[in-house]
């Protein structure tokens, strides 16, 4: 694990998904997994920026 973090580190995130991909039995299930994540983030960053135009907390 410590070798993959190591050529994650010099390569990026990419090299580090298409490794977990490569490992799995169902080779779809990541990219499913980035897809929500993604979605996600986007919601975040989006509501964030929502709060921040109108003058709110973006915590809240």
């Amino acid at each position: 694990m410590a070798a993959l973090y190591q050529k994650y580190l010099a390569n990026g995130p990419l090299f580090l998904f298409y490794s977990i991909r490569d490992g799995m039995e169902n080779p779809q299930e990541p990219i499913e997994m980035l897809d929500q994540h993604v979605g996600q983030f986007a919601a975040r960053m989006q509501k964030s920026q929502k709060n921040a135009a109108s003058g709110q907390d973006s915590k809240s």
